[in-house]
């Protein structure tokens, strides 16, 4: 959780404010930390394969991340790989419009 707090910050993402509280707000609530007891090789980043470990281990629909590395990883679980800009922009950004 740490590591989505701090990436969210980062300014090459360009998101506001509102939205990464919005965001925060959003993990916290729907977030259960979980230790997963699987394995996933994933070569082309080995420091990232826990984040591939934790969302096959839940069962996750969706996986958000905005590092590149993971585009090869779709064929490594189930879960739905998703980009932090598209998850923006489905999920996020035509909610904060007032109605």
């Amino acid at each position: 959780m740490e590591e989505y707090r701090e990436v969210l910050q980062r300014k090459k993402f360009k998101f506001s404010p509102e939205f990464i509280v919005r965001w925060l707000d959003l993990l916290g609530d729907s977030v259960a930390l979980q230790s997963p007891n699987v394995a996933i090789e994933f070569p082309r980043d080995r420091k990232d394969a826990k984040f591939l470990e934790c969302a096959h281990y839940v069962k996750a629909d969706l996986f958000i991340t905005g590092d590149s590395d993971f585009e090869d990883a779709q064929t490594l679980t189930d879960t739905v790989i998703i980009s932090a800009a598209n998850f923006e922009k489905l999920f996020i950004a035509g909610s904060l419009q007032s109605p």
